[in-house]
């Protein structure tokens, strides 16, 4: 019994002809997240390839003041000091 392998759905992606598994594919699509995804970036114009994905910038939120813990006030022995 413990040595049954699980059997796992997989579904063709039509866009690359890849066998994948299910959590692979977005609900009730035929294409791949990764396909679905640069398809998305060639159509706003932006292809991405090897070549620029050093180029793409990463946009990050600010952090909220509030959510920051301040040492100080709590009993927390700190690992470093950029912590």
């Amino acid at each position: 019994m413990f040595n049954e392998i699980k059997e796992y759905e997989t579904k063709i992606c039509s866009r690359c002809g890849r066998e994948l598994p299910l959590e692979r594919f977005r609900s009730k699509r035929t294409v791949c997240k990764s396909c679905y995804s640069t398809y998305m970036s060639e159509l706003n114009g932006f292809a991405v390839t090897e070549e620029n994905i050093d180029k793409i910038e990463r946009i990050y939120k600010e952090p909220i003041p509030q959510r920051i813990l301040d040492a100080t006030n709590v009993n927390i022995e700190l690992v470093g000091t950029d912590e």
